[in-house]
Formats: structure tokens, C-alpha cells, sequence
């Protein structure tokens, strides 16, 4: 044990370790102000006088890269949403010009098939 703790004492995980154990006798903080619920700014005091901040763990920076930043992920089903109203038009569009190359190859047209035939032109030349 006693050379595990050579070897590790000057690593950055445990250099805090090492110093609160020379310079500290007890384990324990006691509140400043005597209440048994003073750990919030015990915790925060300590944390100052601590020195060195540890990294975050193995766990804690996986989980950060694995998380999805909100905004951006807005920003992408927007982007989305758009070119797929884009393709929507444009099928609508194609839609209509085959109906209307159907209705102009068609020999004689009905009253119904004349009126939609005329309504499709009509919304072509107002498109342009």
C-alpha cells in the first residue's frame, strides 16, 4: 500500500488528497457558523481553498461529447423542414404540368376536363 501511495501521490487525481491529509487532521469540515446544515458554503469555501480543479471523469466527458447541443439541432430541422417545403412545391408543380400533358394529348375533352385544362393554364401563366 505504502507504495502505491509513492507512486500515485503526485498524480494529478489524488495531489488535493495528498495535501488535505498533511495540512488537515480530520476528515470532517466543521461549519463556521456552528449549524449542522452549513455544508453548502462549507463546500463552496473548501472548493476555493482547494487549489486545483480535477478534471472531469471518464463518464462525466463521454456523456458531454455524446450530448446534442440544443440549438443546433434546432438549426438543422429547420434547415430540413425548409428544403423539404422546397420539394413539396416543386412535386405540386410537377403534379400539375403532367395533368395538364395529359388534358393537351387527350383528343375531344369533356366540359369538366375543358375547365380544368383552362384553370391549370391560367395558374402557369400567373406562376411566370
Amino acid at each position: 500500500m505504502e507504495h502505491a501511495w509513492k507512486e500515485l501521490k503526485n498524480d494529478q487525481k489524488w495531489c488535493d488528497l495528498s495535501a488535505i491529509k498533511t495540512n488537515a487532521s480530520c476528515k470532517r469540515r466543521r461549519p463556521d457558523d456552528g449549524n449542522a446544515e452549513g455544508n453548502e458554503d462549507g463546500n463552496k469555501n473548501g472548493a476555493a481553498n482547494q487549489g486545483t480543479v480535477r478534471p472531469p471523469g471518464v463518464k462525466a466527458a463521454k456523456a458531454k461529447g455524446k450530448k446534442v447541443d440544443v440549438v443546433e439541432a434546432v438549426n438543422v430541422f429547420r434547415n430540413m423542414w425548409g428544403m423539404k417545403r422546397e420539394e413539396l412545391v416543386l412535386k405540386k408543380e410537377t403534379q400539375k404540368m403532367a395533368l395538364l400533358d395529359s388534358l393537351i394529348a387527350k383528343g375531344p375533352l369533356c366540359e369538366e376536363e375543358e375547365a380544368l385544362k383552362m384553370q391549370l393554364i391560367s395558374e402557369m401563366m400567373q406562376n411566370q
